[in-house]
This record gives structure tokens, C-alpha cells and sequence, in this order.
């Protein structure tokens, strides 16, 4: 995560197939270039290509008991606040504004690096903020953020 609020690239050397990766971590690195796949259809592809199984209870613990729910949405909903930062951070770079309406529940992040990733995704992908007033509160911003939603683009 950059002081941008955009992803950066790293120079952590590995593989996204590593077990401890995989079962560990959120969101599924594939997933940062396939936002619009789902946990099951990543883990199966991973399974297929590198001929590696991962356990699904592990898989079930980070992303919940239906792993054909998308992976990038998954992550908003159950991870922790760097995964969400990730997770907003692809959305905005991909552009899914259908993600938009979970990306707005984060401006009541209790971390403030969550809430700018959230902020300046919104405002890639809704257009310039309207008048908000980004030192509210919390679930003031994200009564805010609603109505920016509905607003007609």
C-alpha cells in the first residue's frame, strides 16, 4: 500500500502458490489482477496448473463458507485492515464500481489508512466528492458516502 493510496509493486520474492500464502493470507494474490473471480475458481485453477491442493477449511476460514463468493468482496467483508486497504486498492485500480457500495462501509474504518484508500477510490470510481465533510464521524461519512451512491453520474 502506498502513501498514495494507490497499490505499489514490492520486492517480496515468492510464490503466490506458497500454502502459507494461499491458507493464509487475504485477498488471494491472483485476485489482485482477476478481481472478478471467485476464491473457489482461483484455488482450483492454482490446484490445476501447479498441481498443489489447499485445504479448504483454511480457505473457509478467511473468506467464509461459500467460496464461490468473490474474492475481492470476501476480503472487504471478513479481512483484516491491511487486506481491506489491498482489496479497495484493486477495486479502484480495476475500476469496479459495482464494489463501490462495500467500499463506502470503510469510511468507518477504524484505521484512517483504510478510510483514505476508501476516499480516493470512491472518487475514481463516482466522480468528484460531493460536499462531504471528510472529519465526521464515521458512520456520518458513510451516510454521506451513501447519498454520493445514489447521486445520478
Amino acid at each position: 500500500m502506498g502513501l498514495a493510496y494507490d497499490l505499489v509493486r514490492y520486492h517480496r520474492i515468492g510464490s503466490p502458490t506458497d500454502r502459507e500464502r494461499v491458507e493464509g493470507d487475504r485477498p488471494l494474490e491472483c485476485a489482485l489482477c482477476h478481481a472478478d473471480r471467485s476464491v473457489q475458481s482461483l484455488v482450483t485453477t492454482m490446484e490445476r496448473w501447479w498441481k498443489k491442493s489447499y485445504n479448504r477449511a483454511a480457505l473457509h476460514e478467511l473468506y467464509g463458507p461459500d467460496l464461490s463468493v468473490n474474492t475481492i468482496e470476501a476480503t472487504l467483508r471478513r479481512g483484516k485492515p491491511h487486506e481491506k486497504a489491498a482489496a479497495i486498492g484493486v477495486i479502484k485500480e480495476q475500476n469496479v464500481a459495482a464494489q463501490a457500495p462495500l467500499v463506502v462501509e470503510e469510511l468507518d474504518n477504524d484505521y484512517p489508512l483504510v478510510r483514505f484508500f476508501a476516499k480516493s477510490a470512491l472518487e475514481r470510481l463516482l466522480g468528484p466528492a460531493p460536499a462531504i465533510d471528510w472529519h465526521a464521524p464515521g458512520p456520518v461519512l458513510v451516510e454521506q458516502g451513501r447519498r454520493w451512491l445514489e447521486q445520478p453520474r
